[in-house]
């Protein structure tokens, strides 16, 4: 929901060639700053030297193995060595952790199959507008790491957004899933001209600062939590009831990272001791050095995401090919239990 790498000049967002995807566009000249001049570090990872790598050209098949029918390989025997090293001196306190973590996770599980969809909360773009979302409501989106924000655009505006990205699909050619052409709901296109207007609205860009806002970091952490930037995603344009793009339960922002870099695993260090209720995941503390994408994952991102969120601009339902979460962010990263031969 957040964060791109660099900043386009304004020409390029109404240049043919880039809208069709045959540019990548041109960064906009920025004067240089003044020497005193301090520059407040946005969500970027700094623990390596930025340096682009291009990803080899596919669809979001290629990420996801479920799709493309390829094999996961096993993890090396070295993450059977990290894991113990991260672990060591702390077995007794990571196994009565995990047999509480099955309690709390058994009666969560149970909660949250009682009310459902109201189990995740939701939110009127108005009150974060006029900055009236209450105190009950802001401790119910940190117990759950997961929120519906309504009323964030006019619903004839959606509807023209969604009306002109039909068109524009159906007279411009791109890649996508399934790669049959009638079948196709999910497009490799990052910037048709109603993408760019849907993310650079007003109400979206104030949506993300005000939950950008909901984490907090240490005072030496040079970090801007009031201003945005683009992640630049791909579309999907699915029918209610959707089944052929179901993705597998997945974690974002890195995997084996976790346990390989050290700034990383540092922000799990309360989990990898046994002590899972001490985690804040509202904490940034740490994140900002972390390398998430050490080996150019298909779909690695080397930039913080604060949220993974998208603009809805359809009615579905629930079981409609809407996102399944597990509200309650505290359990599912104490579910990094202690490791076994098993693991591999």
């Amino acid at each position: 929901m957040s964060s791109a790498l660099h900043h386009l000049n304004k020409k390029c967002l109404s240049c043919p060639a880039f809208l069709q995807g045959k540019c990548a566009g041109k960064v906009a000249h920025i004067k240089a700053l003044k020497p005193s001049t301090t520059v407040p570090r946005m969500m970027t990872t700094e623990a390596s030297p930025a340096r682009r790598v291009d990803k080899r050209e596919g669809d979001i098949s290629s990420t996801f193995t479920t799709f493309s029918g390829r094999k996961a390989e096993p993890l090396p025997k070295r993450f059977l060595d990290l894991k113990r090293n991260l672990t060591v001196g702390f077995e007794e306190q990571i196994q009565k952790s995990w047999d509480d973590l099955v309690e709390v996770l058994k009666h969560r599980t149970e909660e949250v199959a009682l009310k459902r969809e109201s189990s995740i909360p939701q939110i009127q773009f108005k009150d974060i507008a006029s900055g009236t979302v209450s105190a009950e409501h802001l401790k119910a989106v940190r117990d759950t790491g997961v929120v519906v924000v309504r009323g964030v655009m006019p619903k004839d505006m959606t509807e023209a957004l969604l009306a002109e990205a039909r068109g524009y699909f159906a007279s411009h050619s791109f890649k996508g899933f399934p790669s049959d052409t009638e079948k196709k709901v999910v497009y490799e296109s990052y910037w048709s001209p109603s993408q760019v207007r849907a993310r650079s609205h007003p109400n979206m860009l104030a949506t993300q600062s005000w939950m950008n806002q909901l984490y907090t970091a240490d005072a030496d952490q040079q970090v801007d939590l009031t201003t945005p930037l683009t992640y630049c995603d791909r579309v999907q344009i699915r029918p209610p009831g959707d089944k052929q793009f179901a993705l597998a339960p997945h974690v974002d922002g890195g995997g084996v990272e976790r346990w390989e870099d050290k700034a990383y695993n540092h922000v799990y260090r309360n989990i990898f001791q046994g002590r899972w209720t001490e985690y804040n995941p509202w904490d940034l503390t740490g994140r900002l050095d972390a390398n998430m994408n050490m080996y150019n994952g298909p779909g690695g991102c080397s930039v913080f995401r604060t949220f993974q969120g998208w603009l809805g601009l359809s009615r579905h339902g629930p079981q409609q090919g809407t996102t399944d979460t597990a509200p309650t962010p505290h359990t599912v990263y104490g579910t990094r239990r202690r490791p076994s031969d098993r693991d591999f």
